[in-house]
């Protein structure tokens, strides 16, 4: 199905704060404007958007919550984009894409001048380093799950640009503080600048600086720093949660079963567990539950028990064995720590069965 258009009124909204986002808007007559809420000040901020300019497309594309109410106050005329229809019309055109990150980055400047630290002022020469810019911004501001979205998408874009090695890197480091910590918890992210690898990004709360020793120690870093190469298995792992992130599930099972016969014992482990979130999101509870019950098996010590456990819970919950999956849940209590992810779900998961 193409790209549809549509007409609204003067005083019509095209979509409300908080609204659930599938789509990204192109203004192509008319007048619209974005009214939100500073996030320093807490006061009512507009942006007048003119036409030829993509809208609503941090959210479209990352199919997270509206941050601002979309009004019309001259009748209008828009094109409504699906994000797959976006995707694939940025991939295919250069200044679609400079457009599109010129969206994101009206939308970054938002929150004042300590976010636009974090935008270039290069977006219509250096497109590259934008992109991977808003991915900092979001881990910087413990927006993990929107992070690994971002860097995943700029390896998807970019699977050789110069920072390929570090989006890899900050992924580890989104997800590890997303399952301790949950989106919008923890410590504050301090990130060493991939710019200049010799400067810092000043922050008075700092949390994790990202050199050499932080990236081998914490993270178990996909790159080897020796030999300067991404690995077979690093790009089948990418590519399987970029498909992830793509909702396609069943591709990127298989992208991550091929990781299995390969060498590296750190991303097999990573794969296997992500196989097992694939069946899941395919809504195969059995073969979740058979799945996760063999990875706590071979790897009983593994920081990600609890989740599997969680999923093992959850598959039974919907399989309608409400005992089993209670005692899966408890299970995840007793091995993680209160203000854990992990522990609040299935905390509330237990309540919600009861």
């Amino acid at each position: 199905m193409p790209p549809r258009l549509k007409n609204f009124h003067a005083g019509s909204i095209i979509y409300f704060k908080d609204d659930k986002a599938d789509f990204v808007f192109l203004l192509k007559e008319g007048k619209v404007q974005l009214v939100y809420n500073d996030i320093q000040t807490g006061e009512e901020q507009i942006d007048i958007i003119t036409t030829g300019e993509f809208f609503g497309v941090k959210s479209g594309l990352i199919k997270f919550p509206r941050e601002e109410t979309a009004k019309v106050i001259a009748n209008s005329t828009v094109i409504e984009f699906s994000s797959a229809e976006f995707e694939a019309l940025i991939t295919k055109n250069t200044s679609i894409i400079l457009k599109m990150l010129k969206a994101f980055s009206n939308q970054l400047r938002r929150i004042g001048k300590q976010v636009q630290s974090f935008v270039t002022n290069k977006i219509q020469t250096d497109p590259e380093s934008d992109f991977f810019s808003i991915g900092e911004y979001y881990l910087k501001n413990k927006k993990y799950t929107q992070a690994i979205t971002v860097y995943n998408r700029y390896i998807n874009y970019y699977p050789n640009g110069i920072f390929a090695a570090t989006a890899k890197e900050r992924i580890k480091i989104a997800q590890k503080a997303l399952n301790e910590y949950g989106d919008g918890d923890g410590p504050a992210v301090n990130l060493t600048n991939p710019y200049n690898a010799q400067a810092t990004i000043s922050s008075e709360d700092s949390f994790i600086e990202l050199n050499n020793d932080d990236v081998n120690n914490q993270n178990e870093s996909f790159v080897n720093k020796n030999e300067g190469n991404t690995s077979e298995e690093e790009r089948l792992y990418n590519k399987g949660l970029s498909l992830m992130g793509s909702n396609k599930y069943g591709e990127a099972y298989s992208e991550f079963k091929k990781i299995l016969s390969m060498n590296r014992e750190d991303i097999k482990i990573l794969a296997f567990f992500e196989m097992g979130k694939c069946l899941f999101s395919l809504k195969k509870y059995e073969d979740t539950i058979k799945h996760f019950s063999n990875f706590l098996s071979k790897y009983p010590k593994n920081s990600e028990v609890p989740a599997a456990l969680y999923y093992i819970g959850n598959s039974y919950q919907s399989l309608g064995e409400k005992q089993k999956a209670m005692d899966c849940y408890k299970k995840v209590l007793s091995l993680s720590k209160p203000n854990d992810n992990v522990y609040r779900k299935a905390e509330k998961a237990l309540k919600e069965i009861k």
